[in-house]
């Protein structure tokens, strides 16, 4: 168990003790953890892994992809800017009176979708199913230019991961799970030559093939990736199939996906 470190407020004071942790003990441990090589290993990369990245920005830097916050900041900016920004709003309005004080994008496309599925023929605060896809089309759009990035150089956290994941042969495979909608695990694991599988087969259309998550029958030597709010290069057909590819091929297609154990596409 982590090593803590019980730290008493000054004399007279109300506030309750505060526990700290010894960064020593839990570097120590995390070692311990990682270094066996029949151990079990996944890690969780959120919002902070593109964040910390910092690139040149004028005369100081910025995040290579913001923060969720930003993003959706980012994201409403550039939607201003269209024939679409009317209906976005009275979106976002329908979210914030839902107790949503400041809505993220994720609540805004999961509220929006919601409304497309069920909308059929009829209109909703006066918006049709085509007013809403034409939304979810600029939100998807100025998501995927923001966060479409490339890692600066290969010497990035996450060619460290890869390197580090390729280089120890293990008895199980390595997991990743992330957040991120974002390429950048993706972009490392192939330039450091690491294989991996991300629920997905195939050359062209690569399609989500469940069975073989079931099976889990490929070599241990092979990563897992698991991106849970799906990603800028996953699109659902109109049959409700779940692609892994770079643009959209017909007009109903929806990107962004997220993806169901069961095999359903999800919003």
């Amino acid at each position: 168990m982590p090593t803590a470190v019980t730290t008493s407020p000054p004399s007279g004071s109300p506030a309750a003790p505060v526990a700290t942790h010894c960064p020593y003990r839990q570097s120590s441990l995390l070692q311990q953890a990682l270094t066996p090589d029949k151990m079990r290993v996944a890690f969780f990369l959120g919002a902070g892994c593109p964040v910390a990245i910092k690139v040149p920005d004028g005369a100081g830097n910025r995040p290579l992809i913001p923060d969720v916050a930003e993003l959706t900041k980012q994201v409403g900016a550039a939607i201003a800017a269209t024939p679409n920004k009317d209906a976005y709003a009275t979106i976002v309005s329908r979210v914030i009176n839902r107790g949503i004080k400041e809505p993220s994008i994720e609540n805004i496309l999961t509220h929006l979708r919601g409304l497309i599925d069920i909308i059929g023929s009829g209109e909703i605060d006066g918006l049709k199913h085509k007013d809403l896809m034409a939304i979810d089309d600029c939100i998807c759009s100025a998501t995927t230019t923001i966060v479409t990035a490339a890692l600066p150089g290969d010497r990035t956290p996450y060619h460290q991961l890869a390197t580090w994941i390729g280089g120890i042969p293990r008895a199980n495979p390595i997991e990743l799970f992330t957040s991120n909608y974002d390429l950048l695990a993706e972009q490392a694991l192939e330039q450091i030559r690491v294989p991996f599988f991300d629920g997905f087969v195939g050359s062209d259309r690569t399609f989500f093939d469940i069975a073989s998550m079931e099976l889990d029958s490929l070599p241990a030597r092979w990563a897992r990736l698991w991106k849970v709010h799906g990603s800028v290069n996953w699109w659902r057909t109109k049959n409700g199939n779940v692609e892994r590819r770079r643009e959209s091929l017909a007009a109903d297609d929806r990107q962004m996906s997220r993806v169901r154990l069961s095999g359903h596409a999800s919003v």
